[in-house]
């Protein structure tokens, strides 16, 4: 067993490193934090991390062996858990169970000057990467036959599976509150036997996206009679 009183700590250590970006496009997020702790059976407790940030969403998290709590090196494993968050979004819980040899202290170099010497625990650097959700996304629209505004498709159902349908007044609007979290989310349109697909790419930097869309009408002849 190593006393770190008789070790000079000098520098931190990565325990982890990952990446927090957008699951739905990918795009890197550069505003979120990170808290890591741990447990130990019914025991749990938070590391004194630092938090690093580097470009395009990545990160480093860092520990000093001294701050480690005595008991999890002796432990049979240890569960330890980054939450993630960052503003409008859910947060998200990336968990590691590692052996406690993982925070093993050990001298790097043996050889050097008492005094001199650097202590640092012995496991490998943990993944902590994240794809966070954005915000749910609505969409209001309305659904015409053959894209002419004198014809709304009263009564049209718009599905976007696996949601419930919504159907459209007598002007044909519609509201789905929460679409799926897709970039492109695919429509169902239904009115009587008529059935259509349509593709709406989902802007997430809007609560509610917006679009028209168009049915065939098999009686349009008779709309213009």
């Amino acid at each position: 067993m190593i006393r770190l009183a008789e070790t000079l700590v000098a520098a931190r250590q990565a325990l982890g490193t990952g990446r927090v970006a957008d699951a739905v496009t990918g795009t890197a997020l550069e505003h979120y934090s990170i808290e890591l702790g741990y447990r130990i059976g019914p025991e749990s407790g938070r590391f004194p991390a630092l938090l690093g940030r580097r470009p395009n969403g990545w990160f480093v998290l860092q520990l000093r062996a001294a701050d480690l709590p005595a008991d999890l090196e002796t432990a049979t494993e240890v569960e330890i858990t980054a939450r993630i968050t960052a503003p409008g979004r859910e947060p998200a819980d990336v968990v590691h169970t590692v052996p406690g040899s993982h925070f093993a202290i050990t001298v790097l170099d043996p050889a050097a000057p008492s005094g001199m010497r650097v202590a640092a625990f012995a496991g490998p650097v943990l993944d902590f990467t994240v794809r966070l959700n954005p915000p749910a996304a609505a969409l209001r629209g309305t659904v015409l036959f053959e894209n002419d505004p004198r014809h709304p498709a009263a009564g049209a159902t718009v599905r976007a599976a696996p949601l419930p349908g919504a159907t459209t007044d007598a002007a044909g609007r519609f509201y789905i509150p929460a679409l799926p979290l897709l970039r492109s989310v695919e429509l169902l349109l239904e009115h009587g036997t008529t059935h259509a697909t349509r593709s709406v790419q989902v802007d997430y930097t809007r609560p509610v996206n917006i679009a028209t869309l168009s049915l065939p009408d098999t009686t349009v002849e008779s709309h213009h009679a």
